[in-house]
């Protein structure tokens, strides 16, 4: 038999190191992009209610009483005139993000919040979580954000 010379060319043990690896760095992208669109839902979700928040005072102010619903399938809050229960406006939160809005006094969890004529509200607890592992938690109230925190109510 006579030797081979060497030839341009990869063996098949190199192609499957290079693909191995390839496949070991878009495994490892996906699970970031992933968390990283996990975060983004939270902090859209979060921003929403207090955009919300700050559209109610304002409309109060200027036009008497409103309150805000959190309604399910889908998760939106309702934006409402208190007494003739007209919608002013909604906003749909991302999915998969579970929403809970609790009273900072009886710590009971609230559906709606209701803004007097001067914008004030009682104060309230957000949290804004996705799944077990990752949770968003903010006051609002009285002034609007009143403080930022990870302690439970």
């Amino acid at each position: 038999m006579v030797p081979r010379e060497n030839t341009a060319g990869f063996t098949v043990l190199e192609l499957l190191a290079v693909v191995s690896l390839l496949s070991l760095a878009m495994a490892l992208g996906a699970t970031r992009l992933g968390l990283a669109t996990d975060e983004a839902h939270l902090s859209r979700a979060l921003a929403d209610l207090l955009e919300v928040d700050a559209r109610a005072r304002l409309l109060s102010r200027s036009g008497g009483a409103v309150s805000v619903s959190l309604e399910t399938e889908p998760l939106r809050l309702v934006l409402r005139r208190a007494r003739a229960r007209d919608v002013l406006g909604s906003t749909v939160l991302p999915q998969n993000v579970l929403v809970r809005l609790t009273d900072l006094v009886s710590r009971e969890a609230i559906d709606e919040i209701r803004f007097d004529r001067a914008g004030r509200s009682r104060d309230y607890w957000v949290e804004v979580r996705l799944g077990d592992a990752q949770v968003r938690r903010t006051v609002a109230g009285l002034t609007g954000l009143v403080a930022k925190g990870g302690d439970e109510p």
